[in-house]
């Protein structure tokens, strides 16, 4: 299988994206549409409370900080047993550039992430369903029968024998990884080596749990007979981070969307945070606005698009763009978002009612 080198923002760029398009020199060693590739990337090896050469590492890529003891090495020298990440060259450009009376040539390349199965079935010529939703995956052909043929009831005991297993680890990683959950609670109590490797280690533990997630989905598929795609990683859009994700996710967006919420970055807890205050605000205002505006002596405004706005409103107060927004719902009354010194949204409704009398007509 080939290799290609990227930067630790290349990376980044292509976890979040699942896709990236780079140009490299295709003086050596020319790439072509088709080809499955793995990634080298700029890694450290871990080190054990000996001093000893461990078997983790950790990725300038993923890194939150940069390391004071060490220097990342080079990604020309990354070992086999370091590679996390493989692509499939999707698009191939050929350019030249001339430099005096010599032409160097180069390649524009597009690569587009797949998973390690994917990767090393398209190196041994296996087949293996790469549909990109529910729907490519709908129209594929159910299994011949020839295949469900060669489910013998030896072969099923055997298959339910290795779905068991694998059920049985990926309990053992998750009670690892709520451990290892606990510690990064209070990093105070470990040296930045040791935390280091924890980090390597949840990030090998969520890897595995991804893959091996993978195989029982696909196991459950021979035993059902029923092909189906399903999204195991999940990519934070905020940092890049790839982890694996609880749940059977039938979109790679949703599966994104699964991976924010429990991404501890910085961001992935800030949206997390604006995403709970949205859902509180609308509860607000529906009871101001909606039909349980009763309980405040108001009318409940009929029309859902004054409702609709008021939560659009929300969630710009919520993530900062706006700091208050006034809206006068014609008929009914004036209502104000707006954010508090604590940072809490405030909902407010009034309305200004008089009664005019005249006497002697």
């Amino acid at each position: 299988m080939k290799s290609i080198i990227l930067s630790a923002q290349n990376v980044r760029d292509f976890l979040k994206d699942r896709t990236i398009t780079i140009e490299k020199s295709a003086a050596a060693a020319p790439y072509e549409i088709g080809d499955v590739v793995f990634i080298r990337e700029p890694w450290h090896r871990m080190k054990t409370a000996n001093g000893d050469s461990s078997s983790r590492f950790n990725y300038a890529s993923t890194a939150t900080a940069k390391p004071t003891e060490y220097r990342w090495a080079s990604p020309v020298s990354m070992p086999a047993d370091a590679i996390r990440y493989y692509a499939r060259i999707v698009h191939v450009v050929e350019k030249a550039e001339a430099h005096g009376d010599d032409v160097a040539p180069s390649q524009e390349i597009t690569l587009e992430f797949i998973s390690k199965i994917e990767a090393e079935a398209a190196e041994t010529g296996l087949p293996l369903s790469s549909a990109a939703d529910s729907k490519d995956a709908g129209d594929q052909a159910e299994p011949k029968d020839e295949e469900k043929a060669v489910l013998t009831e030896e072969t099923l005991n055997t298959i339910v024998e290795r779905k068991k297993e694998i059920e049985s680890i990926l309990n053992e990683i998750d009670i690892r990884l709520e451990t290892i959950a606990d510690i990064e609670r209070s990093p105070e109590q470990f040296t930045t080596e040791a935390l280091e490797e924890i980090v390597a280690e949840r990030e090998e533990l969520s890897e595995k749990a991804g893959l091996l997630k993978q195989e029982l989905s696909e196991i459950e598929r021979r035993i059902t007979g029923k092909p189906e795609v399903v999204y195991a990683f999940g990519t934070c859009r905020f940092c890049g981070q790839v982890s694996a994700v609880d749940g059977d996710w039938n979109t790679q967006e949703a599966a994104d969307d699964a991976a924010i919420n429990t991404c501890d970055c910085p961001k992935a807890r800030s949206e997390r945070s604006a995403i709970e205050q949205i859902n509180d605000a609308k509860v607000r205002i529906q009871q101001l606005f909606g039909p349980d505006a009763t309980e405040y002596s108001f009318a409940p405004v009929a029309e859902p698009e004054p409702i609709t706005l008021l939560d659009n409103l929300v969630e710009l107060v919520a993530r900062r763009h706006i700091s208050s927004a006034a809206v006068q719902i014609r008929g009914y009354c004036k209502a104000k978002i707006s954010l508090t010194k604590k940072g809490k949204i405030k909902i407010e409704r009034s309305e200004a009612r008089s009664y005019q009398l005249e006497a002697g007509e």
